[in-house]
């Protein structure tokens, strides 16, 4: 019986010390240890991925800007969102294309030679490589040997297949980079092309001005060439001298015409549009209206 009552005892005195620590472990269990909370740990980056994009040829763009008061600050607004929409789309700069290059001018009275607010450019971007073959990692029956010579196998085979993966996504990697610094540089432009201002020009537009500006700036360029108008194309087109805008496309964009009688503005976008073919561009005149259903392009 003392025996019984002994085993008794020692149980009591052994639970009761052992509790708190039970107790204590399911604690912290449940709320997590110091030091092993693994939540805040950052996760490993994904691989990139290979952007599988057509080539795009090099390109050049010339935004002629007319001026008050022929052009109101809400077209001029209009028409310059426009344009940075267009250059913000997501497909405007992608890998796997030549460089881009944006000239910003206003017209203005008698002179808009090489009148340029700004201008600038983003370099070529090659295509993202395709990814590398690698080496089947060999299975036991096609290697003589033991079991360690099959092991050493695959090994190598898989070291030499990490180490070409691991070039591969350092090549995506780099190549990203500069895509994302050129996105970058084309957003930045842009946003300084939404804040441009509308400046008071009293005097007769000189559009041809313009035109030679992206005439003398193309010549020669191998490339998509391509003039963005905001105008009313107010000037006399009879009056413009020849001017090489051979393999050029023209898009005139938020035409308002200025003069008093339907007849008349027919008759000028019509002689617009004839003298701008005659000079070997590619021609396309649009209103406020048609210029929000159709956008511009380069």
């Amino acid at each position: 019986m003392a025996s019984q009552h002994k085993k008794l005892t020692n149980a009591y005195y052994w639970l009761r010390n052992i509790v708190p620590y039970i107790v204590f472990l399911l604690i912290i269990t449940s709320c997590g240890l110091p030091g092993l909370d693994t939540s805040d740990q950052k996760k490993p980056d994904p691989m990139p991925t290979r952007n599988i994009a057509s080539y795009t040829v090099a390109r050049e763009l010339q935004y002629c800007a007319d001026t008050y008061p022929l052009v109101p600050d809400s077209l001029f607004k209009s028409a310059t969102a426009l344009v940075a929409d267009m250059l913000d789309s997501p497909g405007s700069v992608n890998v796997n294309e030549g460089q881009i290059s944006v000239f910003v001018s206003y017209i203005v009275g008698s002179d808009s030679y090489l009148k340029d607010a700004f201008s600038w450019s983003v370099d070529a971007i090659p295509n993202d490589p395709p990814m590398p073959l690698l080496t089947p990692t060999p299975n036991a029956t096609k290697v003589k040997g033991s079991s360690y010579d099959v092991a050493n196998a695959q090994s190598t085979a898989q070291a030499a297949n990490d180490a070409i993966s691991s070039s591969y996504y350092s090549q995506l990697n780099a190549n990203h980079a500069l895509l994302a610094s050129a996105r970058a540089t084309m957003k930045r432009y842009t946003s300084r092309l939404r804040s441009l201002s509308n400046i008071n020009s009293p005097s007769p537009e000189d559009v041809g001005g313009c035109l030679l500006s992206a005439s003398t700036r193309m010549a020669g360029f191998q490339g998509r060439k391509t003039i963005i108008l905001s105008s009313p194309l107010a000037e006399d087109a009879s009056t413009l001298p020849f001017i090489d805008l051979s393999g050029i496309s023209i898009e005139v964009i938020n035409w308002n015409c200025v003069f008093s009688s339907a007849s008349a503005c027919i008759a000028s976008r019509n002689a617009w549009n004839a003298r701008l073919r005659s000079f070997g561009a590619v021609v396309s005149i649009r209103d406020p209206q048609a210029s929000q259903v159709v956008k511009p392009t380069f």
